[in-house]
C-alpha cells in the first residue's frame, strides 16, 4: 500500500448545479419533522444526522366535548405519513441550517413589508 501521508490533497473543482429537475417532483405538505443523530462510527463520532419529514392531520371526531375527548384518548397516537428520509453529514447539516435561516429571513422581510404597506393604507 502506498504511503499517502506525503500526498497532496486533490484540487477542489466547483461545478454549477442544475436544479431544473425540481419541477418534476411533486410538492408534499410537511408539518412534522424528526431528527436523529446517527450511530457512532469506528472513531466514536456520529455518522451524521438522519432527518425524516412527514405530515399528519387532525382526526375527525364528533359529538359533544366529552365524546370528542374520549374519541381522541381512544386513538392513542396520530399516524405520521412519512414523505422522505434523509441522511446529512455535519457539514451538510450546517449548509441546510444556513439555507433555511436565509429563506426564513427573506420570508419574514416580505411579511414585514406587506404589513407595513397595509398599515400605511388609508382606512
Amino acid at each position: 500500500m502506498p504511503d499517502l501521508s506525503e500526498a497532496e490533497a486533490p484540487a477542489v473543482i466547483q461545478l454549477p448545479q442544475d436544479w431544473s429537475a425540481v419541477a418534476d417532483v411533486p410538492v408534499q405538505h410537511v408539518n412534522q419533522a424528526l431528527a436523529q443523530i446517527g450511530l457512532p462510527s469506528q472513531d466514536g463520532a456520529p455518522d451524521g444526522v438522519y432527518i425524516s419529514l412527514g405530515s399528519s392531520e387532525p382526526p375527525a371526531v364528533f359529538g359533544n366535548e366529552e365524546e370528542r375527548k374520549q374519541a381522541l384518548e381512544a386513538l392513542g397516537a396520530i399516524k405520521v405519513t412519512v414523505h422522505g428520509r434523509f441522511h446529512l453529514s455535519r457539514g451538510q447539516l450546517n449548509d441546510l441550517i444556513r439555507v433555511l435561516r436565509t429563506i426564513a429571513e427573506q420570508y419574514d422581510g416580505i411579511v414585514e413589508n406587506l404589513t407595513a404597506k397595509r398599515d400605511q393604507e388609508p382606512r
